[in-house]
């Protein structure tokens, strides 16, 4: 390598190429050159604001376009991408942090940072192949439903006329209209918390100006080019796996938001000692995180055990009530569960879980009220699990006084009455009332008015009233899936009570047990996924949407 000597006192000319990334990037050695150097011009391609960026920058610079002269006649020619070859040894002296925006522009330039409170991201997905498979939606569907609330996203595109579809259930930005050239876009991430980047002209400005990048890495990259952008203090790499999946990177990048809300750039750190806002129980012993590729062992521990079983006894029902699957063309065909397929599955629970204490609800769509097995089912459970609770939701309208007599000496603890009318039909009334009279003791039965509390569209399948969407609960975490095991009719576990088709299963009782199933990899995956705030499937974000 040449000595920095042999360029003291001479008068340098830079030259450069039209890539715009190139410059930005190579124009922190500069400061190397024109430390030694009596003068230093740098030519430019074009005036697409990049030259106030760099006299403001290096003032001691001539910055000139290459279709006008140079300011003065120059004893050498170098050029600038290939500083970093010739300076290698005099890295040290770089800069990290060189470029700003003027000041000028970031107060003329007027960005829409409403809600304060909130963390503001800009996504540049464009620069390579890769950015058709990324885009803000796919981002949007793999971050944590915390952070979609108090994340407001700026989407940086190539071109200012790029059309920009808005993701769901959250604060977008379109930056279209407000970013002319390099000036404008130096304001824009001035302004931004957090800038998510493929390697283009907004990483390397971003980077340049000491933002803090997270940077998409595509598989095919080397490791020689990927661990260069590591020296960068400010720069966070989320390399594609080899798996190819884009959405693996965007969940490691929600996993490492979650765990380490504060830093901004990723740490090595353990599980240990930290107490996220919802109710999961951390793996122990701690898992220590040394590398961000290490992030989804946080999805393949065992962070829940469910505490309630619901089994689908039958889908038979006498109602077709307009907010249930039942009335659709979807409605299940009538059908009982076998009863060693009931049996099979409480006993399988009791080898997993002998001591359970959790609730049993034999019923989930259909009415168990018009199974004549029912009272022998719930005996079989009880006696298992004597410390369980027993929970029956029934519409009421078979639930005579007899019958509650027969129900709650069989083992029911606790009635869900679900009423689908605006009154109450006078059979259940006269049957509640009778039951307070002659037994003097307050009835462990709740109703529930459909009517008015039934809001879910039950993963798309039925239309609800929609709200605005600030109206729309600020939801953490969706507990239906991780709390619950469910049992379909045939034996199938499936994903929560919402999925009426049975979508998405995890093995049946038939060929499987309850440990089996509960520990299967794929399941708890889903599971840690809904319980750490993700919305994992398709079925969970129609279901939300309502």
């Amino acid at each position: 390598m040449p000595s920095i000597e042999i360029y003291r006192g001479k008068k340098i000319l830079l030259r450069t190429s039209d890539d715009v990334s190139e410059v930005i990037s190579c124009a922190r050695f500069i400061p190397i050159i024109s430390g030694v150097a009596s003068d230093v011009a740098l030519m430019l391609f074009d005036d697409n604001g990049l030259v106030e960026l760099i006299r403001s920058a290096f003032p001691n610079v001539k910055v000139f376009l290459s279709n006008t002269s140079p300011p003065f006649q120059h004893d050498i020619e170098l050029d600038l991408a290939k500083l970093p070859l010739l300076f290698i040894n005099y890295r040290h002296w770089v800069p990290l942090v060189y470029l700003h925006p003027p000041t000028d522009t970031l107060l003329t330039l007027k960005i829409d940072l409403e809600n304060s409170g909130m963390i503001n991201i800009g996504l540049a997905l464009y620069g390579s192949s890769a950015s058709k498979k990324i885009d803000s939606t796919m981002i949007s569907q793999n971050i944590t439903l915390t952070q979609l609330h108090n994340t407001q996203f700026h989407f940086i595109p190539a071109d200012p006329n790029q059309p920009v579809q808005k993701p769901p259930y959250s604060h977008f930005n379109d930056t279209a209209g407000l970013v002319h050239d390099y000036r404008d876009l130096a304001a824009l991430l001035a302004s931004l918390d957090i800038i998510i980047c493929l390697e283009n002209d907004a990483a390397h400005l971003a980077i340049s100006m000491g933002k803090p990048v997270w940077l998409l890495i595509p598989n095919n990259v080397s490791k020689k080019k990927v661990d260069s952008w590591k020296e960068f203090p400010n720069v966070t790499v989320f390399q594609q796996p080899p798996s190819g999946d884009w959405n693996e990177v965007v969940r490691n990048i929600s996993l490492f938001r979650f765990f380490q809300p504060e830093d901004i750039v990723f740490k090595a750190f353990s599980t240990e000692g930290i107490k996220p806002e919802l109710p999961i129980a951390l793996p122990n012993p701690s898992i220590v995180i040394e590398e961000i590729n290490q992030l989804p062992q946080l999805l393949d521990v065992d962070l829940a055990m469910f505490s309630t079983v619901s089994i689908e006894t039958t889908t038979v029902c006498n109602l077709k009530c307009p907010y249930c699957p039942h009335s659709t063309d979807k409605a299940k065909p009538p059908a009982y569960m076998p009863e060693e397929m009931f049996y099979r599955i409480i006993d399988s629970l009791y080898d997993y879980v002998p001591t359970y204490n959790g609730t049993i609800t034999p019923s989930l769509y259909g009415e168990p009220l018009l199974d004549k097995r029912f009272e022998t089912f719930i005996r079989y459970a009880k006696k298992k699990f004597p410390h369980a609770c027993i929970e029956l939701f029934t519409n009421g309208d078979f639930l005579t006084y007899e019958r509650y007599l027969s129900l709650r000496e069989s083992g029911v603890d606790h009635y869900n009455i679900s009423q689908h009318t605006q009154e109450q039909p006078q059979a259940l009334s006269d049957t509640l009332m009778r039951l307070q009279k002659e037994l003097s003791e307050e009835l462990p039965i709740t109703i529930n008015r459909m009517l008015v509390q039934n809001k879910f569209n039950r993963g798309g399948l039925i239309e609800v009233e929609s709200y605005a969407p600030e109206l729309y609960p600020r939801m953490q975490s969706c507990f239906a899936g991780y709390k619950n095991l469910t049992f379909d009719y045939r034996g199938y576990a499936t994903l929560c009570c919402n999925d009426y088709q049975a979508l998405h299963t995890y093995g049946n009782i038939a060929s499987k047990s309850v440990r089996e199933i509960w520990e299967g990899k794929h399941y708890r995956r889903v599971r840690n996924m809904l319980m750490l705030g993700f919305l994992p499937l398709p079925i969970c974000r129609t279901c939300l949407n309502h």
